[in-house]
């Protein structure tokens, strides 16, 4: 016989559903993000409902003789589902894309509302802490530790004369210590060369020596760095 629960206990878990996704949903509703605070009970309650259905809305139609069900077909498909949601919060501006984290934390809050409709309490209370903590606290962290990444990496501009060589330029910047990330040449008037140097310069290192080596190189016309 299929397993059934009491009007109270489906109550119950329907309202924690909404309860641990409203609280994702607040967090991207606080964001500005496409999809918030109601979007995000919406999924929880349908996964969660869903999945009630699947589970124990069938005990009056099961012979357990007759037919055999398997309760976590209904969740399979709310998984697929929910990705065309998830598809709706993803914007495109220009080269950039937006929305990515507010359709995977659609995703995350669609597994949740399953867990809580079968019971799996501890489980989809630990992934809304995560998520939450995820949300919450790892983008000023990712903040800054890109930020003292980026402190050490330089655009070098090197305006190179006809008699210059690149090669000089390339064994100045080794012998400096530098590392030398990528290069690009671009042609200028009078047979003159430009030369684009992303490079990536250590604490010990001062970007105004480097670009002062660089300098006296022969055929080294001009020499402009930025970060």
């Amino acid at each position: 016989m299929a397993p059934t629960l009491e009007w109270w206990e489906m109550g119950l878990r329907l309202l924690a559903a909404a309860a641990l996704g409203g609280l994702i949903g607040f967090e991207r509703e606080y964001n500005e993000q496409p999809a918030g605070f109601r979007t995000h009970i919406l999924v929880t309650l349908g996964a969660a409902l869903f999945t009630m259905a699947g589970a124990y809305g069938t005990a009056a139609f099961v012979d357990a003789d007759v037919v055999r069900f398997d309760p976590t077909r209904v969740a399979a498909q709310v998984v697929t589902g929910i990705g065309f949601l998830g598809a709706g919060a993803i914007l495109r501006q220009g080269i950039n894309i937006r929305g990515l984290t507010t359709a995977a934390s659609i995703w995350v809050t669609a597994s949740i509302g399953v867990a809580v409709a079968l019971g799996f309490w501890t489980p989809a209370v630990v992934t809304t802490a995560l998520a939450l903590i995820s949300l919450l606290f790892l983008r000023p962290i990712q903040r800054v530790i890109l930020r003292s990444l980026r402190q050490s990496l330089f655009k070098v501009v090197v305006d190179l004369e006809s008699s210059g060589k690149i090669t000089h330029v390339s064994e100045a910047l080794e012998a400096s210590g530098v590392n030398l990330r990528r290069m690009r040449t671009v042609g200028l008037p009078n047979q003159q060369r430009q030369i684009i140097l992303d490079v990536e310069i250590s604490e010990d290192v001062d970007i105004e020596d480097v670009a002062e080596q660089l300098s006296s190189i022969d055929g080294v016309s001009a020499v402009d760095w930025t970060r």
